[in-house]
């Protein structure tokens, strides 16, 4: 996989100083964004719901790996390029030096139609930076679900659509930390996304 030629770290960091969070698209080269959703297409994903008695609730359907289980080749080399490349771009935006989490999992997450996650916060010690890589290529309203909100005292201080061949970036430590859900989808809609955290070195 290759980074996108026109993304340069250094033109983010201001926008992360100020805010906290960013989005950077195109984030790889068209054709390495293809192939891995294509590889994910093929994957199968385990449908994941909290129970009741949790206090975060959510259900969308997941697929995890390792950098030895990967099923199919372009999985490996997608998680060979979240602790190289991936790491090392959010440290030159963050400023902070930055280590993958110790289990090494990648974490591929498919919304569909009644999937959603519910407002909550990710810091828990240990997590600095989240990610989402935007593998959606379809675009919706906000009305039909799906939407990455971030809040504020509670209240939503925005709203940003499924990406396609897009990097979310954001806080996580309890001190900047963004509270955010994503809504459930109400329409036949297919929100596609690999999600995960660094933690602080």
């Amino acid at each position: 996989m290759r980074t996108h030629p026109s993304l340069h770290p250094q033109d983010f960091t201001p926008i992360w100083t100020r805010r906290g969070n960013v989005r950077l698209q195109p984030l790889w080269n068209p054709e390495d964004a293809q192939a891995l959703r294509s590889a994910l297409r093929t994957t199968p994903h385990t449908l994941q719901a909290g129970l009741p008695e949790d206090p975060l609730r959510y259900q969308y359907w997941t697929a995890t790996w390792n950098r030895d289980d990967a099923p199919l080749p372009a999985l490996a080399e997608l998680h060979r390029w979240i602790e190289q490349e991936l790491r090392v771009l959010a440290e030159q935006i963050s400023g902070m030096r930055l280590l993958s989490p110790p289990d090494g999992l990648v974490m591929s997450v498919l919304y569909g139609r009644g999937c959603y996650l519910d407002a909550h916060n990710d810091a828990d010690g240990q997590r600095a930076v989240a990610y989402v890589l935007g593998l959606t290529d379809d675009r919706w309203p906000a009305e039909e679900g799906g939407h990455l909100e971030f809040f504020r005292q509670d209240r939503v201080v925005e709203r940003r659509p499924p990406g396609w061949n897009s990097l979310d970036l954001f806080h996580v430590e309890h001190h900047r930390s963004f509270v955010h859900q994503v809504p459930m989808v109400t329409t036949h809609r297919e929100r596609r996304v690999i999600a995960g955290w660094f933690h602080r070195a």
